[in-house]
């Protein structure tokens, strides 16, 4: 008998590590597959109104139901993702092609400020590692199409021949950028009023493909720019203020598809700074800093060597540009060698028990590695949910702890949100800048796919409140001291010293003046 269960058992485990290897070669033979037989660009129709409709339907659906902090943004940003259903619906009645479509849809996502919910653009179908993407990045329907959107789209920005003007936010007012604008004829100006309407109310009333942020130093939501144009679109009366208190009246247009086309043009936010580097070091007068863009993998040995090599032990990280990556990266790369003591960290998050979530929620590495549990008790509603729990472990090799202030915006978020959040609570460093885009304490996102384009969307099915009582998604992580929420213009990384960094960059400047 013992013998037969012993045998029973051998099989058994035969059968599990099949599966397994199965399971862990799926992706590779489908990847390599797709690679040596690449399927055809789709054949297919403009899309009909039902077809749109019903994309809209389940990318509404998914997100109303499994992201538990959809209703909190309205705290933030004055207004209700989930009762503003009618007036997407009628947004997408009124696309009259493809290209439309697919810019009104990223306008509607792109009204939920979490840092991990976006519309993919179709080129970068193989750049996501996140729940359900290696199902996606296999799917041959979302390949085949995703050539036909990559086209569509170039195709309308190489005909677009409309001129732009462009209004970058700074520090609570919108502020012309003649580097993004096709001529000056704005210069030094910000807009005021928009249709009889304040500015900072029509951001929150009109769909726009420019993110939503939270400015805490002006208590405001604000988006990283508005764009104006001089064919396309309908037509607006603006308001423009001078420094000098003087103010213009103007008519331009707006247009959600050229404001899409926009974001690919050479803007800003786009451009590779002259000498750019992930890891850029300086130092100066008895400072050390160090700017970090990325937490992914491949930068863990050369930033375990530059955190080693720093001079001083007064350190600024400048962590304004960094959109995170590997949860345990700052853990074995960048703690050890600023800090001798050990400390650890558990976050909460909060999965609702929904059809959409279960790429998450029934994956076997996740019940055991963040101990999924159901609960009804939980800081979001009474509908079941699993918690899950999430663990930092920084241990210091320091002899004492260095000085450190680290630097945050609004680009500062996931696991680089998670550091600066951890290192926050424990007063291990001063924190400047403004809010995170949060979403650290939490695992990570999924991706879906839309049924009728095939275009595929990532959101955040994880809640957390953070140990000050906010929602991580909604406010991220807040500074100790507020400075200009700012999107980085200048070519830092030409500086040789801190003197120059300090000349051109007022936030690093307010770093140094604390260590004095």
């Amino acid at each position: 008998m013992k013998s037969k269960v012993k045998k029973a058992m051998k099989y058994i485990y035969i059968l599990l590590l099949i599966a397994f290897i199965v399971n862990v070669l799926k992706t590779p033979i489908k990847t390599g597959f797709n690679q040596l037989f690449p399927p055809n660009k789709s054949n297919r129709n403009i899309m009909t109104e039902k077809e749109k409709l019903d994309d809209f339907e389940y990318f509404y659906n998914t997100v109303s139901s499994s992201m538990p902090m959809i209703d909190k943004f309205k705290d933030a940003y004055g207004f209700n993702f989930v009762e503003r259903k009618d007036y997407y619906e009628s947004m997408i009645k009124q696309t009259k092609n493809d290209i439309e479509f697919y810019s009104v849809m990223q306008a509607i996502v792109r009204e939920i400020p979490s840092f991990h919910t976006d519309l993919i653009y179709p080129e970068d179908q193989n750049g996501l590692y996140c729940y359900n993407s290696n199902k996606i990045n296999t799917n041959r329907k979302y390949i085949s199409n995703s050539t036909y959107w990559t086209e569509l789209i170039n195709d309308y920005n190489e005909k677009n021949d409309t001129e732009y003007y462009s209004f970058l936010y700074y520090d609570g007012s919108y502020i012309f950028n003649p580097d993004e604008s096709d001529n000056n004829s704005f210069n030094d100006m910000t807009v005021n009023m928009i249709d009889n309407i304040s500015v900072d109310e029509y951001i929150k009333t009109n769909l726009s493909v420019y993110n939503l942020y939270y400015d805490g130093k002006n208590k405001k939501p604000y988006r990283s720019r508005i764009v104006f144009n001089s064919k396309v679109g309908k037509e607006h009366d603006i308001i423009l203020s001078s420094a000098n208190g003087s103010t213009s009246h103007i008519k331009l247009k707006i247009d959600i598809c050229c404001d899409e086309l926009f974001l690919f043009k050479d803007t800003i936010l786009n451009k590779t700074p002259d000498n750019y580097k992930e890891v850029f070091v300086c130092e100066g007068n008895n400072i050390s800093y160090i700017k970090l863009d990325s937490m992914s993998p491949y930068l863990a040995e050369e930033t375990k060597k530059a955190i080693q090599s720093l001079k001083n032990n007064n350190v600024i990280i400048d962590l304004r540009d960094n959109y995170g990556g590997d949860n345990e990266f700052a853990e074995k790369n960048i703690y050890p060698e600023l800090f001798a003591d050990d400390i650890k960290e558990i976050h909460y998050s909060y999965i609702p028990c929904t059809k959409y979530n279960q790429v998450f929620t029934d994956d076997i590495f996740n019940k055991m590695v963040l101990h999924l549990k159901k609960t009804k008790s939980n800081p979001y509603n009474n509908m079941p949910m699993y918690r899950a729990t999430k663990k930092n472990i920084y241990k210091g090799k320091a002899d004492s702890n260095k000085k450190v202030i680290i630097l945050i915006s609004q680009n500062t978020g996931s696991a680089a949100d998670n550091f600066v959040s951890d290192m926050k609570k424990n007063n291990l460093a001063v924190i400047i800048g403004n809010n995170t885009g949060g979403e650290g304490l939490m695992y990570s996102f999924c991706e879906q796919l839309l049924p009728n384009s095939k275009l595929s969307f990532i959101y955040m099915p994880c809640g957390a409140i953070d140990y000050e009582g906010v929602d991580n998604s909604v406010y991220g992580t807040s500074p100790d001291y507020y400075t200009a929420s700012e999107i980085t213009l200048n070519n830092l990384y030409s500086c040789s010293n801190l003197d120059e960094l300090c000349e051109i960059d007022n936030t690093i400047r307010f770093a140094f003046e604390l260590f004095k």
